[in-house]
């Protein structure tokens, strides 16, 4: 067993001792009970980063990269949520190669809680950072067969702020116009939202002139605090 094994056993000990099982119920419900979990909460899930957070600061990429898909192969979705906690904490440094571990994360145990963290705090920091990605990888999942993947393309410049590339933008949602995924239309009104409170004219002409082609769902999202 690897040294980082042993940290994430200690680690998964001191999270499974606070299990709830009244908490555990409810949070499984609320993910259409897709996943099992311990039922511990975020502020405790927080009190364990804090107090963890000096042996992460001490991990190399490839430790770092190991003990995520360790997290990644435990039942509990917690885990996963720890997971996600250590990358944003390290994406600052992350090498080009986390790009595939993103796509790897996204895909796997996909449901709305991971990919939309993931989008936005590894996906669109790596697609900065290395922005050749952009027109490469991100064009590759909007074609992509997989739901999460198209979802992730449309997410992830959710907080580039004035560095969105609009007409990237633009080109996804009418990609995905046609879909009737609920967690699709979902993000194409999201996205458009948020571009919204930097370019609140331009998400209002979009929508006008695109209002047969998009979803009520997606224009309802869209316009949400603009009309």
């Amino acid at each position: 067993m690897s040294e980082i094994s042993k940290q994430l056993d200690s680690l998964i000990n001191s999270i499974s001792l606070l299990s709830n099982a009244s908490e555990a119920k409810q949070m499984a419900d609320y993910m259409k009970n897709n996943f099992e979990f311990w039922g511990v909460k975020k502020p405790e899930r927080a009190d364990l980063f804090v107090k963890w957070k000096v042996d992460w600061k001490k991990w190399s990429l490839p430790e770092i990269e190991e003990a995520i898909k360790i997290l990644w192969s435990i039942p509990q979705r917690e885990a996963q949520y720890i997971a996600m906690d250590i990358l944003k904490f390290h994406v600052k440094n992350a090498p080009e190669s986390w790009i595939d571990l993103s796509e790897y994360l996204v895909k796997t145990k996909s449901w709305w809680d991971t990919v939309d963290l993931l989008a936005s705090n590894l996906v669109g920091p790596l697609f900065l950072k290395f922005p050749d990605h952009r027109q490469t990888t991100a064009v590759k999942w909007i074609h992509s067969d997989h739901m999460w993947l198209r979802r992730t393309a449309i997410l992830y410049q959710l907080k580039y702020r004035e560095k969105t590339d609009v007409k990237q933008l633009e080109f996804f949602i009418l990609q995905t116009a046609h879909e009737k995924e609920f967690f699709i239309k979902k993000a194409q009104g999201w996205a458009l939202r948020t571009l919204g409170s930097q370019q609140s004219e331009w998400v209002i002409q979009f929508v006008e002139q695109n209002k047969k082609k998009l979803s009520n769902l997606c224009m309802r999202e869209a316009l949400k605090h603009l009309e």
